[in-house]
């Protein structure tokens, strides 16, 4: 149940979604449920955007309350109108990704010059667009497996860490990781990406969630490969030669690290998981 009021005193009072997991290019089905606290005179237009992947506009919608079956002029204060909408979402989408849902009223779509929008007060915040929770955009072919794939580490929880690119150029060095699990982590975790120099001091780190939060490990379907890419900016003046690249994870609520093993059981130290391809870095 929601309280968000606007401007005009239109309220959500809530919304409902036709599935909680959507596969790219499938529609995004949503209702929202509106109310007027008092007559309006316009009839006002709404924008609706669905956002995946690093806010990928994977999904929009300008249109008017039931698609213009429903014109803001004829409501009636106190009553509740359902709104339903079928949204098509971008087949190329990157996923997966959750899926966020932003809901905008305005007064002129056509018209740019005069257009308003609406201001609502969310969590006691002026906002021009409400933004919802609209579960998961997923790929629309079966999830890639990783079977036959031997994984450079397994961490606790039946995390797989399959394999890692790395690129270094222009003073950074972008790893891409590649993960599976056997099902949903009980945590949302961390990735940490450390470099050390041929003396084994750490001089560069990134942390951060997989794909960047939008794909948190909870979410993780079983045997589904999911590619997280990571960045690390060296420091300026590296003497050249070789440099260790090393990950893993951690809850971000303790600090723990996720155990970790080697191909033959072993576990690594501290728990984290040294890459086979090096950084080099030349002489300037």
């Amino acid at each position: 149940m929601l309280a968000v009021a606007c401007d005009d005193g239109i309220s959500l009072l809530g919304y409902r979604l036709g599935q909680n997991t959507l596969p790219a290019g499938q529609p995004l089905e949503l209702t929202l449920y509106w109310t007027a606290q008092q007559p309006i005179a316009a009839n006002l237009q709404l924008s609706v955007n669905g956002y995946g992947f690093q806010g990928e506009n994977v999904a929009k919608l300008d249109t008017w309350p039931g698609g213009g079956l429903l014109p803001t002029s004829f409501w009636q204060p106190g009553a509740i109108y359902p709104d339903r909408y079928l949204i098509p979402t971008a087949p190329q989408a990157s996923t997966p990704t959750l899926l966020r849902v932003g809901v905008e009223w305005n007064t002129d779509l056509l018209n740019p010059a005069a257009n308003r929008s609406l201001s609502c007060v969310v969590d006691g915040q002026l906002s021009d667009a409400v933004f919802l929770d609209a579960g998961e955009l997923v790929a629309a072919q079966p999830v890639a497996s990783d079977a036959g794939l031997p994984p450079l580490s397994t961490l606790q929880h039946d995390i797989r860490l399959l394999d890692a690119q790395v690129a270094h150029a222009g003073g950074r060095a972008t790893v891409g990781l590649r993960w599976s699990a056997a099902g949903p982590a009980p945590g949302d975790y961390t990735v940490f990406l450390h470099l050390f120099d041929p003396a084994g001091v750490k001089v560069a780190q990134d942390d951060g969630p997989p794909r960047a939060g939008f794909w948190p490990t909870s979410r993780w379907r079983p045997g589904e490969v999911v590619t997280s890419t990571h960045t690390l900016i060296l420091p300026d003046g590296l003497p050249a030669g070789q440099y260790q690249l090393a990950t893993g994870m951690y809850d971000p609520a303790t600090g723990q690290r996720l155990f970790a093993y080697r191909p033959d059981g072993a576990e690594w130290r501290d728990w984290t998981i040294l890459l086979p391809e090096p950084v080099i870095v030349d002489a300037e």
